[in-house]
């Protein structure tokens, strides 16, 4: 790796995908896209402004560049590697204590923001915020709205916190809690309750990204009873807390749609559940509001 010629942008970008295909492996398609994303990190540029320099004299590259190369040799993902993932357009921290966001969950908030178009005054709770993305995004979008959050980890809750303060929100309140347990019960009930829990099943592990399994948090990954565990936790339990006119949203994984629309219906007989399928015709969201006659 030891250079010490001078390079424009385009021939360090050159150098740096060459590094990430054959020390890490990755595809010629990944290692140019995050040699890219690596550089307008670096630069704090955009792409756009990244295609402006491309012909400029790239001076430190190495001095720059290297360390973060380093660590993705080591195993770690981007997203941990620079500190934060896009999400709906927004940078959002992250660390190895929450999850990568990922561009699924945009669906269930936009599936959220669709019910909040028009409202104010809705109070709506999010079951393991992670690093926040979800109702961050909804306390951004909806502003008119009171918004809490809640998660097990401490460590989760502190990255969401400083995304809570980046985007400078004061009508979203985080709190620790297993679950509703420190969830507080409200007159009338929220108007939307939501949720991306754990839901992976401990069998699926020999088809996970081996990056994920490792890096990842598993309290976040992982649930017992073949996935069902934090999902069956919930319902058995949302009666108490969503208003009768509310509905509640969660995602799912894509095989997991019938298994946890029978949970909910078992748990809210009065209320319609049915399952949501994402952009790709897959079943990816689960879907509780008033029943109607």
């Amino acid at each position: 790796m030891a250079e010490c010629n001078v390079k424009t942008l385009q021939e360090v970008l050159r150098w740096a995908s060459s590094f990430l295909r054959e020390q890490i492996n990755y595809t010629e398609e990944d290692s140019l896209v995050i040699a890219k994303r690596l550089i307008c990190h670096v630069k704090d540029w955009s792409m756009s402004t990244l295609y402006c320099h491309l012909s400029d004299v790239y001076e430190n590259y190495q001095e720059e560049l290297l360390p973060y190369l380093k660590q993705l040799e080591l195993g770690l993902p981007l997203q941990y590697v620079m500190g934060y993932e896009e999400f709906f357009g927004r940078n959002f921290m992250v660390s190895e204590a929450t999850l990568i966001p990922r561009p699924e969950t945009e669906e269930l908030v936009q599936l959220a923001l669709d019910y909040l178009a028009g409202k104010s005054s809705q109070q709506v709770v999010e079951i393991g915020v992670g690093t926040g993305c979800i109702i961050e995004t909804l306390a951004l979008e909806c502003p008119d709205n009171l918004y809490l959050g809640v998660d097990l980890s401490a460590e989760a809750l502190a990255i969401a916190e400083k995304n809570r303060q980046q985007f400078e929100l004061t009508n979203l309140m985080l709190k620790e809690s297993d679950v509703f347990s420190g969830v507080p019960v409200v007159t009338e009930g929220y108007d939307l309750v939501i949720s991306n829990p754990p839901y992976i099943s401990e069998d699926e592990t020999s088809v996970m990204d081996q990056q994920v399994i490792d890096f990842e948090p598993h309290m976040a990954l992982f649930a017992e009873e073949d996935g069902l565990l934090i999902y069956r936790q919930i319902a058995e339990q949302l009666e108490s807390y969503l208003k009768p006119t509310g509905i509640a949203l969660f995602e799912i994984g894509f095989q997991q749609g019938e298994s946890v629309k029978q949970l909910f219906q078992k748990h809210t007989t009065k209320r319609h559940v049915e399952v949501v399928k994402d952009l790709a015709g897959l079943d990816r969201m689960i879907k509780v509001s008033e029943k109607k006659n």
